[in-house]
């Protein structure tokens, strides 16, 4: 795109939005289990995008991992490389999972990365149409980031404008009518098996998915839970909100209670319910219920596969997201509009921000010459005045710095934004 003066998309705008890239791996192109590859774990978060940020100089980074997408926000002068990013931030990732996953990236600038994240957050690009999880996802993501000083001024004006975009989407279309999310598809697969309110829950994982599947839980009445994670202090506060009971996840191992469903959703690289485990714990021999909503999945195939199983993963859920999306086509062009429209909006913006970001200097610049008029060029004339004479000569020097600061902005705003 060529840099013009007075074309559709001026200078100033170009300078701050060609630098932001987006590299989405996503539901789109990838089997939900292997983009489990992608999720960083809670505990190395903070020191991974620390250290890439720092190795490849980015200027800003954000990093977005649900369970059906994984999104990189960057800000760089340079193009990012795919594989040295993969490379640095997942050194064990071995090299045909590096291959695959260059094949499978889909990468944005610019405006297009601006439309593709409002996409993101509006849920537009969801693997459930109208699903309102994405935009806390999103959120949520944008903070932690935020707070390990990863963000700066380009993304924080995205994040800005996106949640806007979301709230219009959602307020002003059809598109969350009887939202089916994740969790809610995996509550309706749930209520069709017809478990009674007595049935005994085991819930493996304390995180934010399985915080939305006890609300579900708790609604509809049901009431005997176990709450199983790694850290204690989670589980006690997720068994408090089910008046249920909780327990460190390694006490699975001795848990000799009888039970009818597990819930599990846990950041485990590995499976958590094992064959070895499971034996233990299905003493009864009667059919129970897997719920799995982890990327990548916390139950072994040999598990999953039983008889005397009736497992739901996402990818189970996948083909009832795909109907859902169609009966909702027709509020996404309704939502396209919205989004269009905020798109120029994000530019001039943009455009404003990067105007004064550029007339920064002038303040300073012209103090500068007003000390070296008071104190040089005219020192001594000043020096012969009367008090009251200073006096009034200073009120008219500040009155005349406000306009000298004020009056070069404002023209300059109105001369690259609205002309």
């Amino acid at each position: 795109m060529t840099i013009e003066l007075y074309s559709n998309r001026i200078f100033a705008y170009l300078i701050m939005l060609e630098k932001l890239h987006i590299l989405s791996f996503s539901h789109k192109k990838i089997h939900l289990r292997k983009l489990g590859e992608l999720i960083i774990s809670e505990e190395e978060l903070k020191s991974r995008l620390i250290s890439i940020k720092e190795e490849l100089h980015f200027e800003e980074l954000l990093y977005v991992g649900t369970c059906n997408r994984v999104e990189f926000a960057i800000v760089s002068n340079d193009q990012p490389n795919v594989s040295t990013l993969l490379q640095h931030l997942f050194p064990d990732l071995s090299k045909d999972s590096l291959e695959f996953f260059k094949t499978k990236v889909i990468e944005y600038q610019s405006e297009d990365a601006v439309k593709h994240y409002f996409d993101v957050v509006s849920s537009l690009d969801s693997l459930v149409v109208g699903e309102k999880e994405i935009t806390s996802q999103v959120k949520e993501a944008y903070e932690k980031c935020n707070s390990f000083d990863l963000t700066g001024d380009v993304l924080r004006m995205l994040q800005d404008q996106a949640i806007q975009v979301s709230k219009a989407v959602f307020s002003q279309t059809k598109i969350a009518e009887n939202p089916v999310s994740v969790v809610s598809l995996a509550y309706r697969e749930l209520r069709e098996i017809n478990k009674n309110i007595n049935s005994k829950f085991l819930i493996i994982g304390a995180g934010q998915t399985n915080k939305l599947m006890a609300k579900y839980l708790l609604k509809h009445g049901y009431k005997n839970f176990s709450v199983f994670n790694r850290t204690l202090a989670n589980a006690e506060s997720l068994a408090e909100y089910l008046n249920g009971d909780a327990y460190q996840l390694d006490s699975l191992n001795g848990f000799s209670e009888d039970f009818d469903v597990i819930i599990t959703c846990t950041a485990s690289p590995t499976p958590v319910i094992t064959n070895k485990l499971y034996q233990k714990l299905s003493n009864k021999g009667s059919e129970k219920v897997i719920i799995d909503l982890a990327v990548p999945g916390d139950v072994e195939e040999s598990v999953s596969n039983s008889s005397s199983v009736k497992y739901i993963s996402i990818e189970n859920l996948e083909i009832i997201a795909e109907k859902n999306k169609a009966k909702r086509e027709k509020e996404i062009g309704a939502a396209q509009k919205i989004i269009a429209a905020s798109i120029l909006e994000f530019e001039k913006r943009a455009q404003k921000r990067e105007v004064e970001l550029a007339m920064k200097a002038i303040p300073d610049k012209i103090k500068e010459i007003r000390a070296t008029a008071i104190d040089k060029v005219y020192a001594e004339k000043v020096g012969k005045l009367d008090d009251d004479s200073k006096a009034l000569l200073d009120d008219i020097l500040n009155y005349m710095e406000k306009k000298y600061i004020s009056v070069p902005m404002k023209m300059a705003k109105e001369i690259l934004v609205e002309k």
